[in-house]
């Protein structure tokens, strides 16, 4: 649990570092691509954190044993139709980590994609 808040904490020094002064764009930009990809990090590498992990572990077992097309528009167990596609596409792996990992992959990209299109504060953006 100690490399969570360290990790937080030099992410948050990183992206806190920058506010006030007038940077180039990609300096902030490369700022924030690392801070990204710290945060990523976090995301894929925590492993039974967290109240809602036995359901959605459960739902990674059950759909990798025996998971169809059809679960996806089924909602097994009230879980979103995404996550179940996400599933079954990579079920080839046998293993959640990789899941979670293209999982934090897509949705940390697509933020960070986002962020630095839109925000003129980038790094901080990335925290937020």
């Amino acid at each position: 649990m100690i490399l969570y808040y360290a990790l937080f904490v030099l992410v948050a020094f990183g992206a806190l570092s920058s506010i006030g002064f007038n940077e180039p764009r990609l300096i902030t930009s490369a700022k924030a691509v690392v801070i990204c990809t710290l945060v990523w990090f976090l995301s894929f590498s925590r492993w039974q954190n967290g109240t809602d992990w036995a359901p959605y572990i459960y739902v990674y077992k059950s759909l990798a044993q025996n998971g169809t097309l059809h679960d996806v528009f089924a909602a097994p167990m009230g879980m979103e139709p995404g996550y179940i596609l996400l599933n079954l596409f990579l079920g080839w792996a046998h293993s959640y980590h990789v899941f979670l990992m293209v999982a934090g992959l897509i949705i940390i990209g697509l933020k960070l994609y986002r962020i630095l299109d839109l925000s003129s504060c980038a790094t901080l953006s990335c925290l937020i």
